[in-house]
């Protein structure tokens, strides 16, 4: 078998997220149709990890195995742009040593939260808008610090359990703002379900007046779940670059 990987990028507003569901529209579920049809036989494929219902990719990356080598990996790459729907875009395909999956050989993620603060603004539709009518920068930078280094973060995802346990290393976070536009930017070793969408939720209320800072700090590393975690909405969220070793 030979083992191949796919980059991808994709809109994510027109999905119920990346994971395959029946008779929903998923990133999974149409990428994988579009290999098989191409290759000839059903083919599954295995990405690095969920994107929610909504949730955006600058570069997703994908493997699957095929029983033969892809002859022109470059026509390959045509085809499937070809053939898949405009809201997703194969950047690169390449032949991987036969141990290699998305998910499994990957060593850390970076993730891109962006939102626009103020009036609307018609070509940020991508990201997600809010009118409030305090909303404090620096504040906001402050609560997305504190999530920098290694901690429990069981208190902000919905899992009720975790194979790899609920400690990750947020390894750099940057907070950019550009008038009424700020970019958020994440790398972890790891990120859980709706993980990245709650750290940045709750440093909204902080931002807005609605949550002491300190509220933060008890949460982080607390084995008590019973906090109330708020979840920014999805459309400011893009999955950037999935890491593995050199």
């Amino acid at each position: 078998m030979s083992v191949y990987l796919m980059t991808v990028a994709y809109n994510g507003t027109g999905f119920k997220g990346f994971e395959k569901q029946p008779n929903l529209r998923t990133v999974q579920g149409v990428l994988e149709e579009v290999v098989s049809n191409i290759l000839g036989v059903k083919t599954p494929i295995h990405g690095s990890g969920r994107t929610d219902a909504g949730v955006h990719a600058f570069a997703q990356t994908i493997s699957f195995k095929t029983a033969k080598d892809i002859k022109d990996i470059d026509h390959f790459k045509l085809a499937m742009n070809r053939l898949s729907p405009k809201d997703i875009v194969i950047k690169s395909v390449e032949k991987k040593s036969d141990d290699f999956h998305a998910r499994h050989s990957n060593c850390g993620k970076v993730y891109e939260y962006k939102f626009h603060y103020g009036e609307r603004d018609p070509f940020a539709s991508d990201e997600y808008q809010f009118e409030w009518p305090r909303f404090n920068f620096e504040l906001f930078e402050q609560a997305m610090m504190l999530y920098k280094g290694i901690h429990n973060f069981q208190n902000f995802t919905v899992k009720a359990d975790d194979v790899d346990g609920f400690i990750r290393n947020i390894q750099d976070i940057a907070v950019v703002v550009n008038n009424n536009h700020c970019v958020v930017t994440l790398k972890g070793n790891g990120f859980m379900t709706y993980m990245v969408r709650m750290m940045v939720g709750m440093a909204f209320k902080v931002a807005t007046g609605k949550m002491p800072l300190d509220s933060i700090e008890k949460m982080l590393n607390n084995p008590i779940r019973d906090f109330k975690c708020y979840k920014a909405p999805a459309v400011g969220l893009t999955l950037k670059e999935v890491l593995y070793v050199s």
